[in-house]
């Protein structure tokens, strides 16, 4: 029982603010002596902090256009680079596979032996 009075109170409230706004709205919109927003004083000096506010933006983009090319004169340099690596690793790549032939013939030809470690050893000939 002693939340009814409570929710009375508050609907009230609520009814009276919303009645308020609903008033001062229609005032504002019917009122002939309302200054226009585009003459307004405010407006003017509000301009005036735009352009401010883009000439600093501007700067700001400009300093931004200045790392975002230096970050791109990097990353070039990073490719560049990387593809000579890659160069390298391709040619090491072939290099080891060079020896690796090189290995598996002289191990075929029982010229050298190779063990489960990787050791290679040269066994002795038994000349006759």
């Amino acid at each position: 029982m002693n939340k009814k009075p409570a929710l009375i109170a508050a609907f009230l409230t609520t009814a009276v603010i919303a009645v308020v706004m609903l008033m001062i709205g229609i005032s504002a919109y019917i009122n002939p002596d309302s200054v226009p927003v585009n003459s307004s004083p405010v407006t003017q000096a509000n301009a005036s902090n735009v352009s401010l506010a883009q000439a600093a933006g501007s700067d700001q983009v400009a300093q931004l256009q200045a790392l975002v090319a230096q970050f791109q004169s990097r990353e070039q340099q990073y490719q560049a680079r990387e593809q000579e690596y890659q160069s390298q690793l391709s040619q090491a790549n072939t290099q080891i596979q060079q020896y690796t032939q090189i290995l598996t013939q002289l191990q075929q030809r029982r010229i050298i032996s190779i063990d489960r470690n990787g050791q290679i050893s040269i066994p002795r000939r038994q000349d006759n």
